[in-house]
């Protein structure tokens, strides 16, 4: 499954982060690609993206949340992926690091 990881510095606190990420129905106002998500039930959530041309959409569920430093998921149904932001508060900023995979046949 490929995998793609990302580590960013954040000048605010990991709990703004956190806030941030954890409001998961939202991300579709920061991504082109996200066409919608929508609540399933608590911590499901159906996505709907379109990328390369391509319509995809999956179900995920959130594996872990530990405000402020850890969120994690897994899809549970359709295209399969799992991935995790992990936040680390330093003296000047937040380290916010993603894991992410995907995998999908077409």
């Amino acid at each position: 499954m490929p995998t793609i990881q990302r580590t960013l510095h954040i000048q605010t606190d990991p709990e703004a982060v956190f806030d941030l990420v954890s409001r998961v129905e939202d991300f579709s106002q920061y991504s082109k690609i996200i066409r919608e998500i929508i609540p399933v039930k608590p911590d499901t959530y159906r996505w709907r993206i379109r990328a390369a041309g391509f319509e995809l959409e999956w179900d995920s569920i959130v594996t872990e949340a530990s405000r402020p430093s850890h969120l994690a998921w897994r899809s549970i149904r359709g295209v399969d992926n799992r991935g995790a932001f992990d936040l680390v508060k330093s003296e000047i900023c937040c380290k916010f690091s993603s894991f992410g995979s995907l995998t999908f046949n077409l």
